[in-house]
């Protein structure tokens, strides 16, 4: 019998950021509902013991054999999530998920699951919004990959072309397959990226707090408690 509830996590060699996104997961309302699966390059012993020491209830720890790289790492760890439930929701190790993500997740799962334009549901968002909009989203035709989730219907689009004759990164990719399909992204951010350094896409620190670092988000405001969403 499929776990319903699934999130996926893919971590390489960055200990500093596997650490704080393990532990942000970990406090999570709700995680304990969770089968956490996490998918392991190998390169890193201090990142492979933060993987088999983090204290979850209900996790699965998969170690490569050797590196496959992280476009065929994110591949390996969704086509698990969706071997196990129909709504998988996905990790790097340098996104760093607020108190109340999985339940933001978990509300756009079930509002969402029918709708045939919705492509996949974003948790990240670079803006300042004012307290009446922290619980509202929108409809936007793209795809950010920094904490997200789709259903099962939708992976066989993403994975018959994941990286099958061309060198473009996987979120490329996905973006590509989603032609005019959108993307659900809240209002108000309900991850961080933290990946300053050794990403595969980050010049350095000082760009990544330019472009992606964004120091409103639902981790920085004071929410106590969970509102309904809407969109």
């Amino acid at each position: 019998m499929p776990h319903n509830k699934i999130i996926v996590v893919t971590l390489y060699n960055r200990p500093q950021y596997t650490s704080e996104t393990l532990g942000a997961l970990g406090r999570c309302d709700g995680i304990n509902d969770y089968k956490v699966l996490i998918h392991v390059d190998p390169g890193n012993s201090e990142v492979q013991r933060l993987a088999n020491t983090w204290l979850h209830m209900n996790k699965e720890v998969f170690t490569n054999h050797t590196r496959i790289g992280c476009n065929q790492n994110i591949f390996g760890a969704l086509n698990h999530g969706f071997r196990e439930s129909d709504y998988v929701i996905i990790f790097e190790d340098d996104c760093v998920p607020s108190w109340d993500c999985l339940r933001y997740f978990e509300w756009a799962a079930e509002r969402y699951c029918d709708d045939k334009d919705v492509f996949t549901v974003a948790s990240y968002r670079n803006a300042t919004e004012p307290p009446e909009t922290w619980w509202q989203v929108h409809r936007e035709r793209w795809f950010t990959p920094w904490g997200w989730a789709t259903w099962r219907d939708r992976w066989p689009e993403m994975s018959r072309t994941w990286g099958i004759g061309t060198t473009d990164s996987w979120d490329v990719i996905v973006n590509r397959v989603r032609g005019s399909r959108c993307q659900i992204t809240p209002h108000l951010a309900r991850t961080q990226n933290i990946g300053a350094e050794n990403g595969q896409h980050v010049p350095g620190p000082e760009w990544h707090r330019t472009n992606q670092f964004n120091a409103f988000w639902s981790g920085s405001v004071n929410i106590n408690e969970i509102h309904p969403f809407t969109e």
